[in-house]
């Protein structure tokens, strides 16, 4: 995990930085609505489950954007890793709490989802807020809220936190008139992203999304019909979730 010192006397930002570190310190949160009809066929063609499909979406965009890769170091300088990791919450239907794990990024889709798919059956009975050890700092935290198909979601730190990561939250999708939409919501830190970094992120998402044949080793979504499409059959531990939602 690569991190590179920002040279602050030709960094851009440096002069927002220090307004939004100082007198004016920041926040804000985004919330939009991202089309998966495509990418929600794949995922049923495939018995895909939803959930790491997402995480890597989420986590391939926010890699292709410099400042949703920003932190601070050991000694408090100001840089950006190469890559940053999914850390995310998974749900206990058992409580209705939940435990934070994480897991290691990789470009390759099949690997990535592998990888989640398997911690978070490693992980998916220890409890407590965060549960897998060695976590690493360059780690993204996102989340699902699988019940609500919200139009705005929004999170505030009530003091001037040095986390400049942003946190990233996928609601319940809904499909109307052939055409399913999810909820993304994003909070970040002004001092290193602004709107227009937020609209790039939201860009990215969609063409992910637009386009899994590019990553997901699938034929275009054009050439899978509808009717070849078998109904998703939930897991277990998924219907328990479900069904939680509504005690």
């Amino acid at each position: 995990m690569a991190f590179h010192l920002l040279d602050m006397e030709q960094w851009e930002r440096r002069t927002h930085y220090a307004a939004y570190t100082t007198f004016l310190p920041v926040n804000w949160n985004l919330t939009a609505q991202i089309d998966i009809t495509c990418l929600h066929k794949m995922v049923r063609a495939r018995h895909l489950r939803f959930y790491p499909v997402m995480l890597y979406l989420a986590t391939t965009a926010v890699n292709r954007i410099r400042a949703f890769r920003m932190a601070y170091d050991a000694e408090g300088r100001l840089g950006f890793y190469d890559s940053m990791h999914p850390g995310y919450t998974i749900f206990h239907p058992d409580d209705q709490t939940f435990s934070d794990i994480w897991s290691t990024y990789d470009a390759d889709f099949a690997q990535f989802y592998q990888t989640v798919v398997q911690d978070m059956a490693e992980w998916k009975d220890a409890k407590g807020y965060q549960t897998k050890p060695q976590r690493p700092a360059n780690c993204v935290p996102m989340s699902m809220v699988p019940w609500v198909a919200f139009q705005s979601c929004s999170f505030d730190i009530p003091f001037q936190s040095r986390m400049l990561q942003p946190v990233i939250t996928f609601g319940k999708y809904v499909t109307q008139a052939e055409t399913t939409m999810i909820p993304v919501a994003v909070f970040a830190n002004h001092a290193v992203a602004d709107g227009w970094h937020g609209a790039q992120l939201f860009e990215e998402l969609q063409t992910l999304a637009n386009h899994p044949e590019a990553w997901m080793s699938v034929p275009s979504c054009g050439s899978v019909e509808l009717a070849d499409v078998k109904p998703y059959q939930e897991t277990k531990r998924e219907k328990e979730i479900r069904r939680s939602a509504h005690d």
